[in-house]
Formats: structure tokens, sequence, C-alpha cells
């Protein structure tokens, strides 16, 4: 019977697919994986709760150090806002509290938060007591001081300023105060300084609070209500109806301003001295209780880091131990018919190649549907090989066919490659004869090219040498008319000369009749004496210019000589220069008639030139066309040739084809021949 189920169980595990009994060993591998994944979110879930706590912990310490900065600030400052600020920082401590009393499951935690929760409640109740205290102490402190003010305001404003302006009146008249008012000045200033005393003796307790500070508050307040006794009967005997009304507002203020009064102050800073000892050792104990807790959250956590580590490491085996155990198992069921397939393959392909055998098909797997499809494999193989072999005997009679066409194309090309060489050679002569007479003709072409520039640049020289003459006899034409000018212009010159001439000569003769006159007017400068001095030098002034202008005149008729002869001298050269500018202006004439005659036989030879010119390039250009034909053809045999020298060669790599195609084919016939297929 327990064979019997083996076998089915064997026969199960064989009809199932192939992919679910490979993934057999990886699935329980990732199965115990996905549940240590689980059992590890569980525990971390639960180590982060207890970080959590551990946090909380730490926010509710730091609410406490919060708490107690807003304590010590309000008892500094005594400020309502910093009463409300402790309150709502005392309020989130609550809070957290409750958070951590819901969420801890331990009991010892448990404990320690009921702790913790009943010193946070007296913590804040001692607060609460402390600042009603400081309200009643701000109330008390006030009344002192408005009773202090008042006293002394009144002693000073009242009495000891009156009083004091009255001695320094009296002294100014050479009189005293009364002995009645002397004394009462006296006892107002005593009082006055027990009141300062006292005052700062009370404020020296409020910054030590120390008993000495206290005795000595109480005592000076005592002294101040007895020396107001005496203080107060002086000044109601006084007759001053302003001071007699002072003792009783004085009196009112001192009933504030007493011992008792001071005493109960005492007795609450006193209080709250105990109450904020009383909060910083709950304080303490707070702290203590938080640090209790976080160790305990720490050993938790600790604790809940272990077992799950331990829990890990045990299913992580676990897992390894029997995905192995599965993986080993389906490998060695599932290798043993791939074996079977690589035994059979290495037999066809180093043994005797039998395409008749087959492997047996009894699974249902995946190895199993392989074994059938490969038994297809080898049947189509089978049946390929058997075509193959067919195929292979009628390859070799085409071979051989194909071997003689090949010789005979060979030979039919080596005959068309003869003739095609010899038209060769025939056309490239002929294009290399026509060559020559293009280049000839170009060169002809060139020399006439040359002569019609040469011809076109002689008769732009020639009709520039016209303009030019053209300009010369215009501009010798215009010197004939400028030397006349000249001439006439010269004649004048001399004219006016001759002119002056005569000038000078009047003047001479004048200025020979003043000398003269010069003379005369001497002489009888000379018979008058004295009174004739001063005219005879005029006249010796007048016979010296005299003289002065004889001369001057005979420079100037010499100068004048001259200009007439250097005038006779010019228009006889202004007549040669306009006899020879009329030769030249006849000789450029000439010269611009020839010059036209030649412009004209210069264009007739440059058009004739050029008529030659058109001549030889059409007949170059013929000779070019029929160049480049025979080129053409000469080309066309080219390719003739080549293509005869590829088909022989094709012809002989068909016949190497064929032999090779025929050497295949027997390897082919003997690769088939290795292998079994009847």
């Amino acid at each position: 019977m327990v064979w019997r189920n083996r076998g089915s169980v064997t026969m199960n595990v064989k009809s199932l697919p192939l992919w679910v009994k490979t993934s057999m060993g990886s699935v329980a591998i990732l199965v115990l994986f996905g549940v240590s994944v689980l059992f590890c979110i569980f525990n971390l879930n639960g180590i982060a709760a207890k970080v959590q706590l551990f946090n909380q912990a730490g926010k509710l310490a730091e609410s406490i150090y919060t708490a107690q900065d807003f304590q010590g600030t309000y008892l500094l400052r005594q400020d309502d806002a910093q009463a409300e600020a402790f309150k709502d920082n005392m309020s989130r401590v609550k809070e957290l509290g409750d958070q951590l009393q819901a969420e801890v499951q331990d009991r010892a935690l448990l404990n320690h938060l009921q702790l913790l929760s009943d010193n946070i409640l007296l913590y804040n109740g001692s607060f609460d007591k402390v600042v009603g205290n400081t309200k009643q102490l701000k109330s008390l402190k006030g009344t002192l001081t408005q009773a202090y003010d008042t006293t002394t305001g009144l002693l000073v404003d009242k009495v000891k300023t009156p009083l004091e302006d009255r001695k320094n009146n009296a002294l100014i008249a050479g009189k005293e105060l009364t002995s009645y008012e002397q004394e009462l000045l006296s006892v107002t200033e005593k009082l006055f300084t027990l009141m300062v005393t006292t005052r700062l003796a009370e404020n020296n307790y409020f910054l030590h609070e120390d008993n000495q500070a206290m005795k000595r508050v109480v005592d000076g307040m005592k002294f101040a209500a007895e020396t107001f006794s005496e203080w107060s009967f002086l000044a109601e005997a006084l007759d001053d109806k302003d001071i007699k009304q002072v003792p009783p507002q004085i009196r009112q203020a001192m009933a504030m301003y007493s011992g008792s009064q001071f005493e109960q102050i005492a007795k609450i800073c006193e209080e709250n001295r105990r109450l904020t000892d009383g909060m910083l050792k709950q304080k303490d104990e707070i702290l203590a209780l938080i640090r209790d807790f976080k160790q305990g959250t720490a050993v938790l956590m600790d604790t809940a880091k272990s077992t799950a580590s331990r829990s890990i490491t045990l299913l992580l085996a676990l897992g390894l131990l029997v995905g192995s155990g599965i993986s080993l198992f389906t490998g060695f069921r599932t290798t043993r018919p791939i074996k079977n397939i690589v035994n059979m393959l290495k037999d066809i392909a180093e043994g005797e190649g039998d395409l008749t055998r087959k492997l047996t098909e009894d699974r249902s797997d995946e190895l199993g549907e392989q074994a059938k499809w490969f038994n297809l494999f080898v049947e189509k193989i089978h049946a390929l090989v058997k075509e193959v072999a067919h195929i292979t005997e009628k390859l070799n009679g085409s071979s051989i066919g194909l071997a003689d066409l090949a010789g005979q194309l060979s030979t039919s090309a080596g005959h068309m490659k003869t003739r095609s060489n010899n038209a060769a050679a025939v056309t490239e002569e002929m294009s290399n004869n026509l060559q020559s007479v293009s280049s000839t003709m170009q060169q002809a072409s060139g020399n006439v090219e040359l002569i019609v520039r040469s011809a076109e640049e002689m008769n732009k020289t020639i009709q520039e040498i016209a303009k030019n003459s053209e300009k010369a006899r215009i501009i010798a034409a215009q010197t004939v008319t400028q030397t006349e000018t000249a001439s006439r212009q010269v004649n004048q010159l001399g004219q006016t000369a001759e002119e002056i001439g005569k000038v000078t000569e009047a003047i001479n003769e004048i200025s020979a009749q003043t000398n003269l006159l010069a003379l005369n007017a001497t002489i009888e400068a000379a018979r008058a004496g004295e009174a004739g001095r001063g005219f005879a030098v005029v006249a010796n002034e007048i016979k010296q210019l005299a003289g002065q202008t004889a001369q001057a005149t005979v420079e100037i008729r010499s100068q004048i000589d001259s200009i007439q002869g250097a005038t006779q001298g010019a228009v006889q050269s202004i007549a040669e220069i306009s006899a020879v500018i009329s030769e030249v202006s006849n000789i450029i004439i000439t010269i611009s008639t020839a010059i036209d005659q030649q412009s004209v036989a210069t264009s007739e030879i440059t058009s004739n030139v050029v008529q030659t010119s058109a001549g030889l390039a059409y007949i170059n250009t013929h000779i070019m066309q029929s160049a480049e034909k025979a080129g053409f053809v000469s080309a066309d045999i080219t390719q003739v040739d080549h293509a005869a020298g590829r088909i022989s060669e094709n012809g002989s790599e068909v016949d190497q084809n064929s032999q090779e195609l025929l050497r295949l084919s027997e390897q082919l016939k003997t690769l088939v021949g290795r292998f079994v297929i009847n």
C-alpha cells in the first residue's frame, strides 16, 4: 500500500508543470521569508511604539523643564502671562501623561506613569497656591507701599517743609521758632527717618527673606507707631489748623502700616518658599520617574529587538533548509530527462548519426512536451537529409553541364576582345589626328584674336591721338589770340611809359623853377637879417626838396627808358611767338587729318580680322566635335573590350564555381551518407 501511494505521488509529481516543480523550493523560501517579514513588521511596530513612548517621555521631561522656567520667571517678575504659560505647559504635560497611560501595557510602566501623574498634579497644585499667595502678597505690599507713601508725603509736604520754611524766615528776620515748634520739627524728622529706615529693612527682607530682616522691620514699625503717638500729640497741640488736619490722615495710613500686617506678609513669603522648595523636590521626583520610565521602555525595546532577531533568524534558516531540500528533489527529477535528450543528441552528433531513434514520452509536463517535439524535430531532420541526398545527385549533373558552358563562353569572349582591340586602335589614331588639327586651329584662332586685340588697341590709340591733336589745335588758336592781346597791351604800356616820361620832364622843369624860387627866397631872407632867418630855413628846405625831386625825376626817367626798351623787345618776341604758334596750328591740322584717315583704315582691318577669327572658331568647333565623337567611339570600343574581358573572367569564374560546386556536392553527399536514414 505504501509503495502504491509512493508511485501515485511520483506520477502526480511527473504530471505537474515544470515551472511548478522548479519554483516549489523558491516558493517555500519566499513563504517563510514572507512570514519572517510579517513577524519582523509586527515586532518593528512594537519597537516603533516603544520608541514613540520613549520620545514622548523625552518630550514630557522637556515640558517639565519648560514649566520650571516659567515658574522661575513668574517668581521673579510676578507676571500673570508667565503663570498662564505655566498652566498651558502643564496642560500639555497632563495630555502627554494620559497618552502614555493609554498606550502602555506593561504593569510596571503603568505604575510609574500613575506615580508620575500624581506628582504632576501635586506640582501643578503647588504652583496654583504659589500664584494665589503671590497675588495676596502683591496686594499686601501695595497696601504697605500706599501707607508709606501717604505717611511720608504728608510729613514732608504738610509739616516738615512748612516748619523749615518758618525756621528759615525766622532766621532771616533775626528770630527763632518757638520751642514747641522746634520740638515738633525734631519729632517729625525722627518719624520720617524711622519710616525710611523701616522701608529699607522691608526691602532687605524681600531680597533675603531672613528672620533678622523681618525683626528689624517689625521693630521699626513698632518704633514708628510710638513716635507717631508723640508726634500726633505735639501736632494736635500746635496752634496751626493746617498741621492739625494731618494727624488723622497719618493715623489712618499708619493703621495699615503695622507689624501685624508685615507679619502676615512674612507668613505668605514663608509659605511660598516652602511651596517652591516642595515644587523643586516634586520636579526632581517627576524627572526621576521619567528617567525610570525611559529606562524601562529601553529595556522593552532591547527585549523586543533580540526576540525579533532570534525569530527572524530561525524562520530564515528553516526556509533555507526546506527550500533547499525541495529544490534538490525537483532538480534531480527535472534533470534526468534532460540528460536523456543530451545523450541522444551526442549520439547523433558524434556516433552513428542514427535518425531513426526516438525518446520515450512517458511524462505530461514540459519535459514530456520537450521529448515529443524533439522526436518530431528528428523526424523532420530525417526527411530533410533524405531530400538533401536526392538534390545532391541532381547537383552533380548540373555542375558538369555548367563547366562546359563556361568554357564556350570564355572562348567567345576572347574572339570579341581581339576585334574590339583592333577597332579601338584605329579610333584612337583618328582621334589623335583630329586633336592635332584642333590644336593647330586653336593656335591660329589665338593669333587672329591677338591681331584683333592689337588692331583695336591701335585704333583706340589713334582715336586718342586725334582727340589730343584737336585739343592742341584749339589751344594753339587760343594762344594766338592771347598773344595778340598781349602785344596790344604791351604797345599800350609803351605809350603809357612815353606819357609818364613827358610828365617827369614837366616835374623836372617845375623842380628847377622851385629851386630857383628857393634861391631867391634865400637871398631875400639874407637881406631881411634876423627877421628872415626862419624864412631862410624854410627856403633852404624847399631848395633841398626841389633838388631831391629833380634827382628822383632823373631816376624815374631812366626807369621809364628801360621799360620802353623792354616793351619794344616784348612786342617783337610776342610777334615771333604768334608766328610759331600759327605754324604749329597748321601742323596739328595736318596731323589730325592724317590720323582720321588712319583710323578709318584701322577699323576696316579690325573688321576683316574679326570675320577671319569667327571663321576659324567655327572650323575649330566642328573639328572639336569630331574629335569628341571619335573619343566617344573609342570609349565605347574600350567598354566593349572591358566587357569582353569581364565576360572572359566571368566564364573562368563560372568554370571555377562549377568545379567548386561539384566538389561541394561530393562533400554534401559524403556528409549525408554519415546519417542512417533507412
